[in-house]
């Protein structure tokens, strides 16, 4: 499994809808954490607009809080997965890029 700065990746993200629990629990079971809550963000055909809630699990070897990516770590790459809106998007999009320059 290559690393992230071989083309791998250190992290899995998976979401469920909120009212989903038993698919939360399942993910949990395997070893996700659960990390944020995105409100009204995606579009379920029988009950309209959800709420998400989003697992991440680290590459084996590796810890999400080594690899920053749980909220309030500061990690800026981090906060494009959980823009709510175009105005987070920008901060987001600004805040990735002071951080890589």
């Amino acid at each position: 499994m290559p690393s992230a700065e071989k083309g791998g990746y250190d992290f899995l993200l998976a979401g469920t809808i909120k009212g989903n629990a038993a698919s939360g629990r399942v993910l949990e079971k395997a070893g996700f954490t659960e990390c944020e809550t995105t409100l009204q963000d995606f579009e379920n055909s029988f009950f309209g607009k959800c709420d998400s809630v989003w697992y991440k699990i680290a590459r084996p070897g590796k810890t999400l809080e080594e690899l920053g990516v749980l909220p309030g770590t500061g990690s800026a790459k981090d906060g494009l997965l959980f823009a709510r809106s175009a105005d987070d998007k920008s901060k987001a999009r600004a805040q990735r890029a002071e951080a890589e320059a």
